[in-house]
């Protein structure tokens, strides 16, 4: 008899264990997992180098929790106005590689992944003869590009002059304004030479290179297209001079800026302008 009461015992407390725990004792419900987070999809919209980019998250439930990281992209920031089956992310790729990759997750579980690869950054340059557009190479020269990238960014280019004509050498342009053609614009402070030498990128016919004085170190916004291939003398006179990009649109256009007529100081005759240079995307 000892022995029946201590297993009628054990019974019950397997039966109160099994009901705890969503076992099936009869009259009790299981719990599933039908309340949890799932993904069907991450996607993006246009992506480009050190501009903001929009990811958007869609499924079932998010609103039980979801966490959203990122690879390659920084201040991975949740947009406001996300449903339990719709949210979006913000945040800026700061390489062309490694590839972006965002990564949703509930808890410990992993539930969808979204890679791609990001194009080197493009400008184009709206000039009053024409449209130009260039890409940059932040792989080689990021530095250099990112300067770039930040004067474009902030509006600095547009309405300045190409003040500068060499014909068969280079069009320079990017530091006066329009409005006074005798003193540079104010610019930021300048950055450190990332010559040919150690980028690979050469002063060749189409190239994009950064002006600066006889002081290495000293390019800011100045800027001039290669008319000519120069590399047998700017990739190394002076310590050389940084290349961080190619016209890939609107050589023509360089060429006709090359062509006009120039004074003495080689300004040219009749103001060469530039309306406004934009990042603009190569997808």
């Amino acid at each position: 008899m000892k022995y029946n009461i201590r297993f009628f015992l054990l019974c019950i407390m397997a039966s109160v264990l099994l009901y705890a725990c969503g076992g099936d004792n009869g009259g009790g419900s299981s719990v599933t997992t039908a309340d949890a987070p799932s993904v069907s999809a991450i996607t993006a919209g246009t992506v480009m180098y050190k501009k903001g980019a929009l990811f958007t998250v869609t499924g079932q439930l998010l609103d039980k929790g979801i966490t959203a990281t990122a690879i390659g992209c920084s201040n991975l920031i949740e947009q406001q106005g996300g449903t339990d089956t719709s949210r979006s992310y913000s945040c800026v790729p700061f390489f062309i590689n490694p590839i972006i990759t965002i990564s949703a997750t509930t808890g410990a579980t992993f539930l969808k992944q979204f890679s791609m690869s990001v194009p080197n950054p493009q400008v184009t340059i709206e000039t009053s003869m024409g449209t130009i557009v260039v890409e940059l190479r932040p792989d080689k020269a990021k530095l250099t590009v990112d300067n770039f990238l930040q004067y474009v960014n902030d509006g600095f280019y547009s309405s300045t002059l190409f003040h500068r004509v060499v014909n068969g050498f280079v069009v320079q342009g990017g530091g006066y304004s329009v409005n006074d053609q005798t003193t540079l614009k104010p610019a930021r402070d300048p950055i450190i030479l990332e010559a040919p030498a150690a980028t690979g990128l050469s002063n060749t016919l189409g190239s994009i290179a950064m002006a600066r004085t006889s002081t290495l170190n000293s390019a800011t916004s100045e800027f001039y297209f290669n008319t000519g291939d120069n590399n047998t003398r700017l990739d190394t006179d002076s310590g050389g001079y940084a290349v961080f990009g190619s016209v890939i649109k609107g050589m023509d256009v360089v060429k006709a800026i090359d062509a006009v007529a120039v004074d003495s100081k080689s300004w040219p005759t009749s103001a060469v302008t530039i309306l406004s240079a934009s990042q603009t995307s190569s997808l």
